[in-house]
């Protein structure tokens, strides 16, 4: 057995052992689950919610994916769609109060949108189709700025992005509802890997502000 995978098995066997104290605790989540925020996220390895906000089992219903955007509501079921089932469930479903969108700093989906346009890029079957969701994020980095690196393209389409999710995220009937009667609120989070920092959306400011 490889490595990788034995120290996978031999975290759980840890986690059973100094969990076994919290018996009554994971017996009662057994009964059902009562989350009140729902996260989507980049499934980037470095970015885990439950563990950069402490969050216990059962707090959070998270859904996660490349870039952790927010596709456009879309009935047409020409494609399957397990963000959008994810978000419908959590809002109809389990009555979340909170949504959160999260990307990060350095995200390898958003760097793959930008370096389309670099003929050395190469193509792959489901994450270029998947990052057109962001495409509008891109415009809206190359016309607000000119004559930017790679780089500071890739961060500026990376905050663009979440504005992009946001929109798309109240194109959903159930989720401009719950918005609408006050039931639920929307947040867009960006997490810095290397700063280890966590910034909050301001949407009067139009910028993202570090949480202290």
């Amino acid at each position: 057995m490889d490595d990788a995978f034995e120290k996978l098995l031999s975290g759980y066997r840890t986690f059973r052992e100094n969990s076994s104290f919290r018996k009554e605790f994971f017996r009662d989540l057994h009964l059902g689950q009562n989350p009140q925020t729902l996260v989507i996220s980049c499934c980037d390895s470095r970015v885990v919610p439950n563990i950069i906000m402490q969050a216990e089992p059962g707090e959070m219903f998270i859904t996660r994916n490349i870039a952790g955007l927010v596709p456009p509501y879309d009935t047409s079921h020409t494609s399957y769609h397990a963000t959008s089932a994810a978000i419908e469930y959590a809002v109809l479903h389990l009555k979340v109060k909170h949504i959160i969108i999260m990307g990060h700093k350095g995200c390898g989906g958003i760097a793959a949108l930008t370096e389309r346009q670099n003929e050395e890029h190469s193509h792959t079957d489901f994450i270029d189709k998947w990052m057109e969701i962001a495409k509008p994020a891109l415009a809206a980095a190359e016309s607000s700025c000119k004559n930017l690196t790679p780089k500071q393209k890739a961060e500026l389409c990376e905050k663009e992005a979440l504005k992009i999710s946001i929109r798309n995220l109240l194109t959903f009937p159930c989720v401009a509802q719950a918005v609408s009667e006050k039931a639920v609120k929307i947040h867009a989070m960006m997490f810095d890997i290397k700063e280890f920092s966590l910034s909050l959306y301001d949407p009067e400011k139009d910028s993202f502000e570090l949480i202290k």
